[in-house]
């Protein structure tokens, strides 16, 4: 019994059905040697009485080469923002365990120490008013302090409520009012916080850190580590 194989198809002129199908799959670029085939076989069938000019030739060689210029530095850029991104990854995992402050109106209490921060007061504030809520928007303690220096000024709480008593583990919203100018404002604060975990950044988003009883926040608006 003779054994049929793939010589006997190319002696008939004959390709088989996956050879054919592979050929007809379309290319998603054109590289170099492709163009310099297009560009044979237009100069080929040029028409003799109207033949392709060379400055003509010449600004279709540029273009080309304009394109793939592009093409690897797009490549060149894409290498090196997965590299900075990996980079940024490595020393955002550096932060595990540690405190960072970041913006916001919200502190955690955990069972070891209370909450701490900074307040940015406002040039020429006066009446200002620190309120403290509990997750059930309760109003748990309230202190009023009669005037702080402009700037960014350093706040704590001991997690003790009005009467003294320690209050619960968990997150706390804390908002610091004053007047300005003969009106009321709410000024920016920023609390220290565990960070717990890190997330690497997918489908574009950046990288973001998990604190300890404050969720996801993004490692941009960390504005101190420690």
């Amino acid at each position: 019994m003779t054994t049929t194989n793939t010589s006997i198809f190319d002696d008939l002129g004959l390709r088989r059905v996956s050879d054919q199908q592979s050929s007809r799959i379309p290319k998603k670029e054109l590289s170099q040697d492709d163009f310099l085939k297009l560009l044979t076989t237009q100069l080929r069938n040029q028409d003799p009485l109207k033949p392709l000019d060379n400055n003509e030739f010449i600004a279709q060689m540029a273009q080309f080469s304009s394109v793939d210029s592009l093409q690897k530095l797009q490549g060149s850029f894409e290498t090196l923002s997965s590299s900075l991104t990996s980079n940024q990854a490595l020393q955002a995992s550096a932060l595990v365990g540690r405190s960072v402050l970041v913006n916001g109106n919200y502190g955690y209490l955990s069972d070891e120490q209370g909450i701490g921060g900074y307040i940015d007061v406002p040039r020429g504030a006066e009446n200002i008013k620190i309120t403290i809520e509990n997750s059930a928007g309760v109003v748990v303690r309230e202190q009023s302090v009669p005037q702080l220096d402009a700037g960014e000024q350093p706040f704590a709480w001991d997690g003790k409520d009005s009467s003294g008593t320690d209050l619960p583990s968990g997150r706390y919203r804390i908002v610091v009012s004053g007047s300005v100018g003969g009106k009321t404002e709410t000024f920016t604060t920023q609390f220290y916080a565990r960070v717990d975990s890190v997330n690497l950044g997918r489908n574009g988003e950046g990288i973001t850190l998990n604190l300890a009883g404050m969720g996801k926040v993004p490692l941009a608006d960390v504005t101190q580590i420690g």
